[in-house]
């Protein structure tokens, strides 16, 4: 097993790494290495749009954009805990 790293946020924004294993063979693990990588680019690509759009609008008006991101954190947390690296890609 090769052990990759699970992005966290934390309060305040602060993100932090945390150590994760996957399994499956030597070339499955690899490719999943990568595309745990692009994935969590993506999910911080996407999150910052969000952000900046809701930074736009009036108060009373960014709760919607603000549960997207809450949904969009969710499913960060749940694609990033697959520890079978063949279900990233197959």
């Amino acid at each position: 097993m090769l052990s990759v790293r699970k992005h966290q946020k934390c309060e305040g924004g602060a993100s932090r790494v945390a150590e994760k294993q996957l399994s499956g063979i030597v070339n499955q693990i690899a490719w999943a290495k990568q595309i745990k990588t692009r994935l969590n680019a993506e999910f911080d690509r996407v999150a910052k749009v969000l952000a900046f759009a809701a930074s736009k609008r009036l108060e009373h008006d960014r709760s919607d954009i603000q549960a997207v991101i809450a949904i969009l954190e969710d499913k960060r947390a749940e694609v990033m805990a697959k520890d079978q690296a063949r279900l990233l890609y197959s």
